[in-house]
């Protein structure tokens, strides 16, 4: 589970964190996947800053982002201008051609903020 507005030295960054009690809660793919945030550099992927891989806290450390796609896409009181829009939709390509070119797949990248916010760039650019 991400949370925001974690602060660590002094500067506020994004925690993913890892509960034992999760039932998808697995130390190995947990260090393999701090390991691999570590190496991947991307103009288009968050920043990884950091990691506590001790057995009952675990968490991944990487920059914080002032909103996220979901909560974009969900108030409707949001109304973006389309060249953003379009910004913000070629970051997201950009980002997955980067890891899908390394035969990587996002997890976090889910279906139900993606298909909202396409859905909501199409009728902005049809109208």
């Amino acid at each position: 589970m991400w949370d925001n507005r974690v602060v660590y030295k002094g500067r506020e960054v994004a925690m993913k964190r890892f509960s034992e009690l999760s039932f998808s809660y697995d130390e190995q793919e947990i260090r393999r996947e701090a390991a691999l945030m570590s190496i991947l550099e991307h103009p288009n992927l968050a920043t990884y800053i950091g990691a506590c891989l001790q057995p009952g806290c675990m968490f991944i450390l990487t920059e914080l982002y002032p909103a996220n796609l979901q909560t974009v896409v969900e108030d409707t009181s949001v109304s973006l201008p389309l060249p953003l829009m379009l910004r913000i939709s070629l970051g997201i390509a950009n980002g997955m051609k980067f890891l899908h070119s390394l035969g990587l797949i996002h997890r976090d990248l889910k279906r139900f903020v993606m298909v909202p916010f396409l859905l909501f760039l199409f009728r902005v650019i049809m109208t």
